[in-house]
């Protein structure tokens, strides 16, 4: 039963449609595959922790709720007001993010009508989300067919990266939105496997846009590989047909919300494209924006502490940090990083070439009804897609960095296989985690105290 229900992913041509064809007739079996027991324990194992760890970060980043910027230029006030106050100055954006709003507001405002404060009333929105990007993380792996092992080393290494250390603890926007491609890719590997309704699939895709439109990129590409160009593209139009509905809703329940379906996004405004130079020029220089994406968005250095140009609040940034001056710990996590990363790519470059999606006879069959192989092509093309989003248009960019790090972390991933190879890549992301999560928990209790330093006396912002 595994070897039928199995997608390989050794490069073999029994995924995208022969893979469903395998499984025309789900079983209880199919069903449960690879949810065993086991990964099911796991997972509420994941759960539990991963819902403490966010409480413990945010807890320690506590001042972020009323204090703008100061983390990573971040907007947690803003974000804490718009998911209790229908009426805060601040849901001018709800109509870029709508199922954002549409479904985190109810939460908030209800617990601070029973007596919660803001800050409080939302911390439930934060621990659904961050658990759910563990424990979907996790199941990712398993669906790549990684064993348990794996996938709890390359989950832990998500974990407590970048992302996962200094942002799922953060309100803001990113980690739901983040979670929106971690869902759509799960339902992407899961409806190979004809354990979930193609209905499914559309929904994920509606979720990405819904929650902010350049994660749509990632269905833009998943769909018509899966399905087919015609198919894909008809789910794509379910996709925007049933938020462009939803968006409706917005402006009524948040009377300060402009715009039906408003598709400015924020890398967007922070481009010369808008007339906001001052901003762009946070970014730094290419060779910044190369470090910030392929390296600290996985292993911190210490931040730099700068001002903004349009007041005087001081905010931590890695953004000009560079390669050069940082702590030892960090040179070792870019080495076994860029390892394991480069191993995950030749992996995925490998499966593509065996796949021969760019040969006519099987482009024209992935046209008709889907690729054969079509998960390392989606998971590159939308990785490399997200950072050059980010290259062009991003000015902090590490704040981005929960949609485009777990993609590369599943890149990684694939360089492993059963064997000694596989063993030797197992264990580098080990010694990864290990020393990351020493490097970046050091990095994050600094960072955190120094945060709290630069909040300014209330007639001073």
């Amino acid at each position: 039963m595994h070897r039928e229900l199995s997608a390989p992913n050794d490069g073999s041509r029994h995924s995208g449609s022969h893979a469903r064809a395998l499984t025309s007739s789900p079983s209880v079996e199919a069903a449960l595959y690879p949810l065993i027991r086991r990964d099911i324990i796991i997972c509420a194992v994941l759960a539990i922790a991963s819902a403490i760890y966010a409480v413990i970060l945010q807890q320690m980043i506590a001042y972020t709720n009323t204090n703008l910027d100061i983390w990573f230029d971040s907007d947690s006030l803003f974000i804490v007001g718009q998911e209790t106050d229908r009426f805060s100055r601040h849901n001018d954006t709800n109509s870029r993010h709508p199922i954002f709003a549409l479904l985190t507001f109810p939460i908030g405002f209800t617990l601070n009508k029973l007596g919660l404060s803001p800050e409080m009333a939302v911390l439930p929105i934060l621990v659904i989300t961050s658990t759910l990007f563990v424990v979907t993380s996790y199941l990712i792996l398993r669906l790549m067919d990684k064993p348990v092992a794996v996938a709890l080393v390359f989950t832990g290494i998500l974990a407590v990266s970048t992302p996962g250390m200094f942002f799922l603890g953060l309100h803001e926007r990113l980690v739901p939105a983040g979670l929106s491609v971690l869902l759509l890719i799960a339902t992407f590997l899961a409806y190979q496997r004809r354990l979930l309704p193609v209905g499914w699939l559309f929904a994920a895709a509606a979720l990405t846009l819904g929650l902010t439109i350049t994660n749509f990129t990632y269905a833009l590409v998943a769909l018509p590989l899966l399905l087919g160009f015609w198919r894909g593209l008809q789910g794509l139009t379910y996709a925007f047909a049933s938020i462009a509905f939803l968006s409706i809703f917005v402006p009524v329940l948040f009377p300060g919300s402009t715009a039906f379906l408003d598709v400015r996004t924020f890398p967007y405004e922070t481009t010369s494209f808008s007339g906001d130079e001052r901003r762009l020029a946070k970014a730094g220089s290419t060779t910044d924006k190369i470090s910030t994406i392929f390296l600290h968005s996985v292993a911190m250095p210490k931040p730099d502490i700068e001002i903004k140009p349009t007041s005087a609040i001081r905010y931590l940034t890695v953004q000009k940090v560079g390669v050069s001056s940082n702590q030892f710990t960090w040179y070792i996590c870019a080495v076994l990083w860029l390892g394991l990363l480069g191993a995950g790519f030749y992996a995925a470059f490998i499966r593509m070439k065996n796949s021969r999606l760019l040969t006519p006879n099987m482009l024209a069959q992935a046209w008709r009804t889907g690729a054969e192989d079509p998960f390392p092509w989606m998971i590159v093309i939308t990785a490399v897609g997200q950072m050059v989003l980010f290259m062009l248009f991003g000015a902090e960019i590490i704040l981005f960095s929960l949609y485009f790090v777990p993609a590369l972390i599943f890149i990684a991933a694939m360089a492993w296989k059963p064997g000694r190879y596989g063993n030797i890549i197992l264990g580098a992301a080990a010694a990864l985690l290990v020393v990351l999560a020493w490097n970046n928990g050091s990095v994050f209790i600094d960072a955190a105290e120094t945060g709290r330093s630069l909040i300014l006396p209330p007639d001073a912002v």
